[in-house]
């Protein structure tokens, strides 16, 4: 999904955009409350990208997530301790290091989101009809949302750069 740059969006008044945060955010700390392992949200979504991308250099993880290397450091300090992910040396650079999930970071991942999508699938089975029609339609939009607030899509859009079409 990306985010449209040949046509602006109507416009969403300041009231409604501040519903939205605000209703994302409960969203947000009501699962994680509830679905965490523990974790916390850092951690949870620096083990996805370390997931998702398979061996991975801490570069690309801060970068990916947008995490300053201070508090990188820590997550990773954490997820290493709970034998979450392991590191060792970049063959190609010996100062870096490479991050893989383990088996139990993996499966604490597929715990945690499967946790959450039990979770949303009984709190929208409780929605009448029409309230849970209209949240699968707004889906592509909330996922167009999302991936125009990553951080490289955000700065290449304060550059001028619409990215790759």
């Amino acid at each position: 999904m990306s985010v449209r740059q040949d046509a602006p969006a109507p416009a969403l008044g300041v009231e409604d955009a501040q519903r939205l945060q605000q209703s994302l955010g409960r969203i947000a700390r009501r699962m994680r409350s509830r679905t965490s392992d523990g974790l916390t949200p850092s951690q949870l979504t620096c083990l996805g990208a370390i997931v998702a991308l398979g061996p991975v250099r801490v570069s690309d993880v801060a970068a990916r997530e947008g995490i300053n290397p201070t508090a990188l450091s820590r997550v990773l300090a954490r997820l290493d301790e709970s034998e979450l992910i392991v590191r060792t040396p970049d063959p190609n650079d010996r100062r870096s290091a490479m991050l893989a999930a383990t088996r139990k970071g993996r499966r604490t991942l597929e715990h945690v989101r499967a946790e959450g999508t039990k979770l949303l699938l009984e709190r929208v089975g409780r929605l009448d009809a029409d309230d849970a029609r209209a949240l699968a339609a707004a889906l592509p939009a909330l996922a167009a949302l999302a991936e125009s607030l990553e951080p490289s899509t955000t700065t290449r859009s304060a550059v001028g750069d619409p990215g790759p079409a």
